[in-house]
């Protein structure tokens, strides 16, 4: 890494580093350090702290804007990602857009903030608990068929094996982003189908 460093190119490296760490270590250390690392600081764990010091040492829940009543403005992006480390990376990267977006844990979460959040477009994690992204996507579509909606949804994986963008398809998603996340190509994704979404939204209205 060559000084000084774009916050685009360090948040990338940040992000392979972390990867690679979860990769080469076993165990219950793996993730804490991670996330430390991509909030943009290290602590040492301290198994004795009483669970109310643990609880003030956890990064805070950042949401640029607050959610959108019903029948307020749109959402621009809703995030499902059950990954904590991988919620502060979409945090990062979108924080800095201007975007007003949501991160939510689980598919079934996702189901429920379409429903309430009306957003421009979905980046929707494949592996998750509860309901993953293929189900929740297949859930969405079926309301949509209702109302005769479309929203776009992106399926985010970090398997990267071949057929992986079929399966995405094949679900119902518009689109898919592969793990680790590349900054340019989420901000990529993020401009086409934001523009399209609120392109469809002007030649409906």
């Amino acid at each position: 890494l060559i000084k000084p460093a774009r916050s685009s190119v360090l948040l990338e490296t940040l992000v392979t580093t972390i990867q690679r760490h979860r990769h080469n270590t076993s165990g219950s250390d793996a993730q804490p350090l991670a996330a430390d690392v991509a909030a943009g600081y290290v602590m040492r764990p301290q198994p004795s702290a009483p669970s109310e010091q643990r609880a003030l040492l956890q990064p805070p829940s950042i949401r640029p804007r607050p959610p959108v009543a019903a029948g307020g403005d749109r959402l621009d992006i809703l995030v499902a990602e059950d990954n904590e480390v991988n919620q502060m990376v979409f945090t990062q990267i979108l924080g800095e857009t201007g975007y007003g977006f949501e991160i939510v844990g689980n598919g079934r979460k996702a189901l429920d903030a379409f429903g309430r959040l009306n957003p421009c477009m979905i980046l929707m994690d494949v592996s998750m608990p509860e309901m993953n992204g293929l189900e929740a996507t297949a859930a969405i579509r079926r309301l949509e068929e209702e109302t005769g909606t479309h929203v776009p949804i992106v399926g985010v994986t970090a398997h990267a094996l071949k057929g992986d963008r079929e399966r995405c398809l094949e679900a119902g998603m518009d689109d898919y982003l592969p793990k680790p996340i590349s900054p340019r190509a989420l901000l990529e994704k993020v401009e086409r189908w934001v523009g399209a979404s609120r392109q469809a939204q002007r030649n409906a209205g």
